[in-house]
């Protein structure tokens, strides 16, 4: 049963981790001054160019963040506290199961909402697109998808192949295979 917690609580933190990077990271880049804040608005820019992004479209993409910006910060400062909470939970003494699993609970239903905050704010910016700016960025998306793809099945052919030539030289150092006779 402590197995499948802490998997459960490493599936939680992963997706946690990665949803915080998908939307709230352009959010929290547009604060930074510097090379990074820099950086993120050239990223950002460019994609704004290929779309044929205009000047008050930009402005009104700046205002949806913000926005977003503005309702999760609340949100992620409760996120890293429950975390906490719920490691310290887990790493106690004599850890209670049903306390551990409500202290999930909790950041579960954070996440959640984060998760929900996301997905608005993906659909007020795609309104903000007019109907040629949405089908370029559909195909884009899809180019890239494909791009992904591509190259997540090369380096999983490239680790099977791996695999493959460790388990097929199971023997000594020098490489040889050495056979038990039974």
């Amino acid at each position: 049963m402590k197995n499948h917690i802490r998997q459960s609580l490493l599936a939680t933190t992963l997706v946690l981790f990665l949803a915080s990077f998908s939307g709230l990271a352009q959010a929290h880049d547009s604060d930074r001054d510097g090379d990074e804040g820099h950086h993120h608005h050239h990223h950002c820019h460019h994609h704004e160019n290929k779309l044929g992004i205009t000047l008050e479209q930009h402005k009104q993409f700046e205002a949806i963040r913000e926005e977003e910006h503005a309702q999760a910060k609340p949100l992620m400062k409760s996120m890293f506290e429950k975390h906490r909470e719920l490691r310290e939970a887990m790493n106690s003494a004599n850890p209670n199961e049903d306390d551990v699993l409500a202290k999930a609970h909790e950041l579960s239903q954070i996440h959640d909402q984060l998760m929900q905050l996301h997905i608005q704010t993906r659909f007020k910016m795609r309104a903000v697109l007019t109907p040629e700016q949405q089908q370029k960025m559909s195909q884009w998306k899809a180019e890239r998808k494909a791009d992904f793809d591509e190259h997540s099945e090369h380096r999983h052919s490239e680790w099977r192949e791996d695999r493959d030539r460790s388990s097929d030289s199971d023997g000594d150092a020098s490489g040889t295979n050495i056979k038990s006779s039974d």
